[in-house]
């Protein structure tokens, strides 16, 4: 009985056991021969021997259809066994198989170690060997890197090995197995029937890439342990020594088992591969359009060079005026902390409160830069909410260009948002083989690239590759992508001076506008008598 789970892509014996494990394997041949330990009870230990080879074909010529070719010599001292198996298995999807194993078994009996009380014994009747046919299959899903699942049945036909057709037939087996790959850890949980009986089984494998995996396990009642070393990436040997807590444990303390493996096909190189947290990006921008409609004239808004020049105007002072905005006559400018202004403007707010109060003809205009509009609108606003100023009373305003169209103005200005703010890129070794063995790199770069294949952003390393990179969605000259298709790949070299670089995965970035019209219509100038009026210019 070969002892190893349906779901081990490594163990030299799991292609026997599950024909479905070829596709996952690569071309190699394996010999091997399993001899039992002679224990403390010499007189009555048997001489027995299980030699076995194997050839897989993991891909014949390139279509999905893997083959392999089984032979095994079982030797006692009073028969021989012999079995040639043949394998097939079928990739429905990458990482889905399904596999059948048909075998040709022949079994012989040593009539010379048999004490016959009749010369002509009918057990011996029709010869001392049976030659009988075998059917098996298996199944195997590899849903990722960490979970892969196995089932094979073997026996289907269930054979009649006796001499005379006395019903001894072979028993039908069925194995399942969940493994579960946590970083260098393995385990495996399943079950095994033979006829009636069930047993348990449960393996644990671990290794260091590219030098050799221990494992160890209960397979029913028997005890494996062992593993395999990497000679090379065409060489390895693998040993197991297991012992059984059954009736056979009274005559030997164990097997021992030996296989040499061989790779004769190409063998895969690392590759290593990168990929994207997010494969796209939406860009929302924001306009705002804001129409003025009979908006207070410039004509009537026209003041002083010298109150130009207070308003520190940037343009030209003589081709320049005044926009005012009454505070009752549009919705406030979107709100800004004005508690840090309080304090240097508390007392004088505090004073213009109180003349406001009294002079019931008394009106207020804070000047200020355009660009310290929305302080202008809070300092009245602040007059208005706190202090109780009527609306009427309070103006702001700044300098605009005098060729601007006041009465029918225009004004747009957006905003843009992004879904998210960063992307990661998680940069990781793709390994095809545990006994590929690293090689350190002397150079990598991540590369972003348009659908014309110019390189927009670039990450460049030496030696140790890192594990994850961020990035802003910007190119190397700081500007944000547009919308549009991008890739991006990893290139890297390594001590051999060999340059090899990964398939290109797709980025989109997506553009999405809105716009949201205000118009402000029906503001009619207010005539007032400059002798009732405060005029504040604000430096800020």
């Amino acid at each position: 009985m070969t002892n190893t789970t349906v779901v081990d892509f490594y163990h030299p014996g799991s292609a026997a056991l599950n024909p479905a494990i070829i596709p996952f394997q690569d071309e190699q041949l394996v010999v091997g021969t399993q001899a039992l330990h002679a224990g403390f009870l010499d007189n009555s230990t048997f001489g027995l021997r299980h030699d076995i080879f194997q050839v897989s074909l993991p891909a014949v010529r390139n279509w999905n259809l893997s083959l392999g070719l089984r032979g095994e010599h079982f030797n006692t001292p009073i028969f021989k066994q012999n079995r040639l198996g043949m394998q097939a298995a079928f990739l429905v999807r990458d990482n889905i198989s399904c596999g059948v194993n048909i075998g040709f078994l022949n079994q012989s009996f040593d009539k010379d170690e048999f004490q016959l009380v009749d010369k002509n014994d009918p057990v011996f009747a029709s010869g001392s060997s049976v030659f009988v046919a075998d059917v098996g299959l298996g199944l195997v899903y590899q849903r990722d890197e960490k979970w892969r699942y196995g089932l094979a049945l073997d026996h289907l036909n269930r054979p009649d090995i006796s001499l005379v057709g006395a019903g001894e037939k072979l028993p039908f087996e069925a194995s399942g197995a969940v493994l579960y790959r946590q970083k260098y850890v393995e385990t495996a949980i399943g079950m095994r029937t033979i006829d009636s009986r069930v047993e348990p089984i449960i393996e644990f494998s671990s290794g260091i890439q590219g030098i050799g995996t221990l494992r160890n396990g209960f397979y029913g009642s028997t005890y494996v342990a062992g593993g395999q070393l990497y000679l090379s990436n065409k060489f390895s040997i693998d040993y197991q020594y297991a012992y059984s807590f059954s009736e056979l444990n009274q005559f030997s303390s164990g097997s021992h088992k030996i296989d040499f493996v061989y790779r004769f096909g190409k063998t895969p190189e690392i590759e290593y591969e990168v990929t994207a947290l997010f494969d796209s990006l939406r860009i929302s921008e924001r306009y705002v359009n804001q129409v003025f409609d009979n908006v207070i004239a410039a004509k009537d808004q026209v003041v002083s060079q010298e109150m130009i020049d207070h308003g520190r105007f940037d343009a030209l002072p003589e081709g320049a005026y005044y926009r005012f905005v009454p505070l009752d006559s549009v919705a406030p400018i979107p709100e800004i902390d004005f508690d840090a202004y309080l304090v240097h403007y508390q007392d004088l707010i505090t004073h213009l409160a109180e003349q406001l109060r009294n002079d019931a003809l008394l009106t207020l205009r804070v000047i200020v830069p355009q660009r310290k509009k929305r302080v202008a609108s809070a300092f009245v606003h602040h007059l208005h909410a706190v202090y109780g100023i009527a609306a009427d009373k309070l103006e702001y305003g700044w300098a605009v260009n005098h060729g601007d169209e006041a009465a029918n103005g225009y004004g747009t200005n957006s905003a843009s948002t992004l879904s998210r703010q960063q992307n990661l890129f998680s940069l990781a070794p793709k390994i095809k083989r545990k006994y590929n063995r690293f090689i350190e790199l002397s150079e990598w770069r991540l590369r972003i690239i348009d659908s014309g294949g110019g390189v927009l952003k670039e990450f460049v390393g030496q030696f140790d590759l890192p594990e994850r990179i961020h990035w802003d969605w910007k190119s190397d000259s700081g500007k944000l992508l547009t919308a549009g298709n991008y890739y991006y790949y990893l290139q890297w070299r390594d001590k051999n001076g060999i340059s090899r670089r990964s398939p290109s995965r797709k980025l989109s970035i997506s553009k999405y506008k809105r716009e949201v019209d205000i118009e402000v219509t029906k503001v009619s100038p207010k005539v007032r008598d400059v002798s009732h009026r405060i005029d504040l210019v604000l430096g800020l």
